[in-house]
């Protein structure tokens, strides 16, 4: 073999660029597609965008880095969280080929399945040693999977939040863009004061000030004070799916629910977020 070169012209220009030997080209990793899944790109792009923007981008906990996916023969649900917040969404499914399964995958690579698979074809999914790979009849994607178990999320999600709030989508989002233009670079915390008929928002920060601003909302439950990241609330309704949000409190230290009021797909969607302490 001699070295491996390309010339192109175009007009004036000349370029030679060198090459590697194609044997150096790392090979596809072993997958069992005789043992696979049946998945709709549809279903699946679902999943992947309502949750994998709450993963974790920090180093310390490589595991929290990847989107939790489990296959069971009557749903599929994908999971992510960050510690601070969360987004799980369930999907039933009916043809499930292969055995069940809970796999970690790293968001970047569900990225691309959800950019490359036509939303109308049905996807194959089998996996390898610690590979997985995704194909249609005219598309492959092969992803390395994140190891290790996933942390019980299940005993985060509140069960008994008996304070409940149902607002208007596009109005919240409004208001904790106009307060969280003086909350504090650090926190962004905002301090949010639920009673019947009303939600107020408070933020003051040294250096910058305050803010007020109120919203209309139905709310059953005793009043509570209660301070949250403004960007992780907004993070979190950007992919609310309905016109209200119905959001679920217990107290000022225990976490809160955020889900969309009178959805009527057949998917389940619920997104949780941990308050900040508030400072008096």
């Amino acid at each position: 073999m001699g070295e491996q070169r390309i010339t192109l012209d175009c007009g004036r220009s000349k370029f030679k660029l060198l090459g590697l030997p194609r044997d150096e080209f790392p090979t596809f990793p072993q997958v069992r597609f005789q043992e696979s899944w049946r998945v709709r790109s549809a279903d699946l792009q679902k999943l992947i965008s309502h949750t994998s923007f709450a993963v974790s981008t920090e180093e310390s906990r490589p595991i929290l880095n990847g989107v939790l996916w489990e296959l069971r023969p009557e749903r599929m649900r994908m999971v992510a969280t960050n510690g601070h917040r969360l987004a799980r969404m369930d999907l039933p499914i009916t043809s499930v080929g292969a055995p069940g399964g809970d796999l970690i995958i790293p968001p970047k690579a569900l990225e691309q399945v959800r950019r490359l698979f036509p939303a109308e074809e049905d996807l194959e999914i089998a996996q390898g040693d610690n590979h997985l790979g995704f194909r249609s009849p005219f598309t492959a994607v092969f992803t390395r999977l994140i190891e290790g178990p996933y942390p019980n999320y299940e005993q985060v999600i509140p069960r008994d939040n008996d304070r409940i709030a149902v607002s208007d989508k596009v109005a919240l989002i409004s208001a904790l863009k106009r307060m969280s233009v003086i909350a504090s670079d650090q926190t962004h915390r905002i301090r949010l004061s639920f009673n019947s008929g009303l939600l107020r928002f408070s933020v003051q920060t040294p250096d910058l000030g305050e803010a007020q601003d109120e919203l209309p909302i139905r709310f059953t439950g005793d009043p509570i004070d209660i301070g949250f990241n403004a960007n992780y609330l907004l993070e979190i309704l950007r992919y609310i799916p309905t016109d209200e949000v119905r959001i679920t409190l217990k107290a000022p230290e225990r976490a809160a629910t955020v889900e969309p009021e009178a959805w009527t797909d057949s998917a389940s969607y619920l997104c949780l977020v941990m308050p900040l302490r508030l400072m008096d």
